[in-house]
Order: structure tokens, then sequence, then C-alpha cells
């Protein structure tokens, strides 16, 4: 069983599961060339949508469902990622008080 996972590029801490991620075989048998597309389309829009406001599609843009829905899915996804690291900066900010507070590194 394979499970994504955020590890601290700065702190030696153990890494943080990204919940519903499991799969049963090696993830990169998920990976086409369709699903790395659409990931370039989703970090597009999700772009201009920050720089511009717009993301590139909607009414006036016309996108394949799948399209759509592979934006919804990835979105959702991104959610997750950013509770991990929002759960591992925490955290790790509590492992400083800890040290400060007790002066020792142990868990």
């Amino acid at each position: 069983m394979w499970e994504a996972q955020y590890k601290s590029p700065i702190l030696n801490e153990p890494p943080v599961r990204i919940e519903g991620t499991a799969v049963n075989e090696c993830p990169v048998s998920y990976c086409t060339a369709e699903s790395v597309e659409l990931v370039q389309l989703f970090h597009r829009a999700s772009t201009l949508k920050e720089v511009i406001g717009t993301p590139g599609y909607g009414p006036d843009f016309e996108i394949p469902s799948r399209m759509a829905d592979a934006f919804v899915i990835l979105h959702d996804q991104s959610k997750v990622v950013e509770n991990a690291l929002r759960r591992s900066a925490n955290r790790s900010m509590e492992h400083q008080r800890n040290v400060h507070r007790f002066g020792k590194t142990g868990n």
C-alpha cells in the first residue's frame, strides 16, 4: 500500500500523511500523458485566476467536461495538500515551543 506524504524540507520530522491518497499499486502507473497535461492545464488556470482574476475558462470559454472534472478534483486535492502542509507547520511550531520551553529536542 502506498500513500502520499509531505515531508518538511526544513525540519527533521516524520512526514505528514495526505489523507485519501492510498493506492494498492505503484502510483506512477496512474500517470498518463493525459493526466500530466491536465495537471499542467490546472496549474495554468489556477495561476491565471490568481494573477489576472480569470481562470481562462467559464461562460465565455468552452472546455470539455472531463477537463472541468479534472480541475475540480485537482483543486480539491490541492486543498488536502495545503492542510497537510498546515499540520506539518503546526507540528513544527509546537516542536519549537517545546524546545524553547523545556530546552530539549525530544518528542
